[in-house]
């Protein structure tokens, strides 16, 4: 069964909780947030096309990377120049046509 983000949020905040236990589980989840961008970095290099989901303007923006900082990624977007600072869990490569790119293939 999984444990669901309102469960460990109660578990966190419930004041019975001492401090070390608290601030271990805040270290597991900070670690693993760390782990997991590590692991959405590792592949993305400049020039690279890539696409992400924008909340702001409801579409998918396809550009090109220009940067790749410690914690986020700087792209260019296609045809409007726009550039964005992106988190590298959102992004996903893709080809000329616009298609995902399987990993093994970048």
């Amino acid at each position: 069964m999984a444990i669901t983000l309102k469960e460990v949020l109660d578990f966190i905040r419930n004041p019975d909780l001492d401090r070390d236990t608290r601030q271990s589980i805040i270290d597991a989840l900070n670690a693993q947030t760390r782990a997991k961008r590590a692991e959405a970095k590792r592949g993305l290099r400049p020039g690279m096309r890539v696409q992400f989901y924008s909340n702001r303007s409801f579409r998918n923006v396809f550009g090109r990377i220009s940067k790749v900082n410690r914690v986020n990624v700087d792209l260019v977007e296609e045809g409007t120049g726009t550039r964005w600072r992106v988190s590298p869990q959102l992004l996903k490569p893709v080809d000329a046509q616009g298609k995902p790119v399987e990993e093994d293939e970048f």
